[in-house]
């Protein structure tokens, strides 16, 4: 069988060359900096390039009810919740990315009636800490986390193959309560 495989946030591609020297081609390539994508198209032709803002890409124009995903590797902006930077969070925008991991297997799911075979999500070991920012921007610390704790809930797949919809705290009662951590 053959499988469909994705990098989400693919940057210049350093991500897809690992995968290829692990015998997994790259056949979509997703990123929203053209100068990225332009490397990209570089380093790997034979890979569909799409750049798109990720919570914008619509699959269902690249991908069929008959395809399978193998691998989804994303590698959301770190620079938010890494220490390289202090730990001080940049904005809230950035600090959503992973949410459009979630996203795009669902909309695989839709297409194809199945998830992808295996997610990678590639970070900085502090997005364990994502959550909510107080009214200066900074973490609220009470809190510490629980974002990314809806998020691995919300990724998290039942026997039945549909996503989980429990998110993991008492401050996230859906997703938007997320998007704004």
């Amino acid at each position: 069988m053959s499988y469909i495989n994705i990098d989400c946030f693919a940057g210049g591609g350093g991500a897809s060359t690992g995968l290829e020297q692990a015998s997994i081609k790259i056949d979509i390539a997703i990123d929203h900096n053209p100068s990225a994508i332009l490397m990209h198209k570089t380093n790997h032709p034979e890979t569909l390039h799409l750049t798109e803002d990720i919570f914008e890409v619509d699959l269902k124009k690249y991908i069929k009810t008959s395809d399978k995903v193998g691998v989804m590797w994303a590698s959301p902006d770190c620079t938010s919740h890494s220490r390289a930077k202090g730990n001080k969070p940049k904005d809230s925008g950035s600090r959503i990315l992973a949410w459009a991991v979630y996203d795009l297997c669902r909309q695989i799911k839709d297409i194809t009636g199945e998830l992808p075979k295996i997610v990678f999500v590639e970070n900085v070991e502090e997005i364990q800490k994502w959550c909510p920012l107080d009214k200066n921007g900074n973490p609220i610390k009470e809190i510490e986390g629980c974002c990314y704790g809806c998020f691995i809930s919300a990724m998290r797949k039942k026997k039945d193959g549909r996503f989980s919809s429990a998110f993991g705290c008492r401050y996230c009662k859906n997703k938007e309560d997320c998007l704004n951590g």
